[in-house]
């Protein structure tokens, strides 16, 4: 749940500024998968969202020994078929895109769509440090 659902009423959308934190040191120029924790940079409290954009590759085939995860599996790649990413009803903070994998940039812009379709417009993604995100990262991982 979105902590600032309060100030997004019907339509309107709050356009605002964001810092962004990528969990991990970027060794290739693309990948499958990457956590990003977004926090806004004009609203207190200092409330981070987490989001995992995982590629069409990530989720691989449906053939797990699970009927259940191969089901699950199936309807997201089904989804994908027809979209361009598909956010995972089950779990907050999951997005699946139909790219085999992505780049940085690409992550960003995503994680724009996932704060629009939140109802917030970005006016600007701003990168931030670890120290900035510290507590939120602990906090988001313990209720996770």
């Amino acid at each position: 749940m979105c902590p600032w659902s309060e100030l997004v009423v019907g339509i309107i959308k709050i356009t605002m500024k964001w810092k962004y934190f990528i969990a991990h040191v970027w060794h290739e120029e693309r990948t499958t998968w990457e956590d990003i924790y977004l926090m806004p940079e004009d609203i207190a409290p200092k409330q981070a969202l987490w989001l995992s954009v995982n590629s069409r590759i990530f989720l691989g085939q449906p053939d797990s020994k699970s009927e259940k995860l191969n089901e699950w599996t199936r309807n997201i790649l089904s989804k994908l078929e027809h979209q361009s990413y598909v956010m995972d009803t089950e779990i907050d903070g999951e997005m699946y895109i139909n790219l085999p994998d992505f780049n940085q940039s690409e992550l960003l812009e995503y994680s724009k769509v996932y704060l629009n379709d939140l109802g917030f417009e970005v006016s600007e993604l701003i990168e931030g440090s670890y120290e900035e995100f510290e507590k939120e990262i602990s906090r988001i991982r313990e209720t996770n």
